[in-house]
């Protein structure tokens, strides 16, 4: 289950200990499939391909960036999610709960990250980017699903583990007639 913030308000609580830091990883997004991959580092074909279009000038036909990822419980749905972001969102978060660890500090109180309730207001700016807004709902101890969701948070590492080499030359042969097909093709790789 990914978070699929809509235009609004959605409350949260992110499942992370104090000093512990989302998973971050390099990505690609393959179009055709719809889908993104964990770049596998040295060697990449995709990495090659941009490399290719920067040195000639051309538009690249792939591009990288970094996604980050966390485990959460989601109010709206009221289930345990995935929460992959990138840059923007994920710094935006990072000030606001190191302005809301300050405020703590400030008061002589107890700080945990998983205590906090946060309300997270998406919404587009004038120029038709989203903006990224925080706000403290409440403190509250976990407790009931919140806290089993806790205790079996997804394994970034495992749940990542990037493609070979090999596999990523295998899905940039891929060819398709159809949206199916190409997921089809990329689930069989």
């Amino acid at each position: 289950n990914f978070t699929k913030f809509q235009e609004g308000i959605t409350e949260i609580r992110v499942l992370l200990e104090n000093g512990e830091a989302p998973y971050m990883r390099w990505t690609h997004w393959m179009r055709q499939f719809s889908r993104k991959i964990t770049c596998p580092g040295k060697g990449c074909p995709i990495d090659d391909l941009i490399r290719t279009a920067k040195a000639s000038k051309a538009p690249a036909p792939y591009a990288s960036s970094k996604s980050f990822s966390f485990n959460i419980w989601n109010y709206a749905t009221n289930q345990h999610e995935i929460m992959e972001e990138g840059v923007t969102m994920v710094e935006a978060l990072q000030d606001y709960l190191s302005e809301t660890f300050e405020e703590f500090a400030e008061e002589s109180k107890d700080f945990n990250i998983k205590d906090l309730i946060i309300k997270v207001r998406k919404k587009k700016n004038s120029s038709g980017k989203f903006v990224w807004s925080f706000s403290l709902k409440q403190v509250e101890p976990m407790s009931g699903d919140v806290l089993k969701a806790f205790e079996n948070r997804y394994d970034f590492a495992e749940y990542y583990t990037p493609p070979t080499i090999e596999q990523v030359e295998q899905l940039l042969e891929v060819s398709a007639s159809n949206a199916k097909e190409y997921v089809d093709k990329y689930n069989e790789i």
